[in-house]
């Protein structure tokens, strides 16, 4: 009996239906193992650490039905390694799976973290919703949960802006430079302009993943990305009922 698919890989698999990313892409970035080999992914992690790589290796641990905010572990070495493998060697009969991503850590890297948020303009009731419809939030070297976090007590690079819609200018509503120099204010301000372009470029992709949702009566969508050097990828989205998607994408597919 071949092992139930995480819904969290179904969700992953909705942006290649929408050309929001490849195959490809997906596969390289996610590295998934069963999780019987637990063993098999820390002794891969543990070759790349030993030939000298130097990354943050993002675990994650994905039950069959889970499919919002996975419990994960940050790795950057062998000791980190054999602590997380010692720590959950003998619970993995709770996981269906575990998965790994790595991102390049150093003094020189500089990864840009964002989603933007849609509104479907004609379910807006007022004319502030209107001008809230796209909205941009990004954040440099962590994570998106980073975003969800902001407050103005929040020390780190972080950008939000707005729009009523395509091919408009967006208003930039906070910009704020963090306490140290690891990201300056003339960086920030090119990677989100490049980040705009990304999206303007995907617009047909996007507009077709909202043309659907509207459909299924789903009226919010967010899609979360990583700039790394001058690759742009989506790389997850959410909304108001991300089982409904994948369900009613799985009917079509099943037609």
């Amino acid at each position: 009996m071949e092992p139930k698919i995480p819904i969290k890989w179904q969700k992953h698999l909705v942006l290649p239906r929408f050309g929001l990313r490849t195959m490809e892409d997906l596969e390289s970035e996610i590295h998934r193992f069963r999780n019987c080999d637990l063993e098999k992914m820390k002794t891969e992690i543990e070759k790349q650490i030993e030939n000298g790589e130097q990354n943050l290796y993002t675990i994650s641990l994905v039950k069959p039905d889970q499919l919002h905010k996975l419990p994960n572990v940050s790795v950057t070495n062998s000791e980190e390694l054999k602590t997380f493998y010692n720590n959950y060697k003998q619970d993995y009969k709770q996981y269906a799976e575990y998965w790994y991503c790595k991102k390049k850590i150093g003094p020189k890297q500089l990864t840009c973290i964002g989603r933007i948020s849609f509104n479907l303009a004609d379910q807006l009731p007022n004319k502030t919703s209107l001008e809230n419809a796209q909205i941009i939030e990004q954040v440099w070297n962590t994570s998106h949960r980073d975003i969800e976090k902001y407050n103005d007590k929040y020390n780190k690079a972080y950008i939000r802006s707005h729009r009523i819609g395509w091919g408009r200018r967006y208003k930039i509503d906070i910009l704020k430079e963090p306490e140290n120099d690891e990201v300056k204010r003339e960086q920030m301000v090119e990677q989100y302009i490049q980040v705009v372009k990304e999206i303007e470029n995907k617009k047909e992709n996007i507009e077709e993943f909202l043309k659907y949702l509207k459909k299924l009566g789903i009226n919010e969508l967010s899609l979360e990305y990583i700039l790394e050097g001058s690759k742009f990828l989506f790389i997850d989205w959410d909304s108001q009922n991300d089982l409904k998607v994948i369900n009613g994408i799985k009917k079509d597919v099943e037609r």
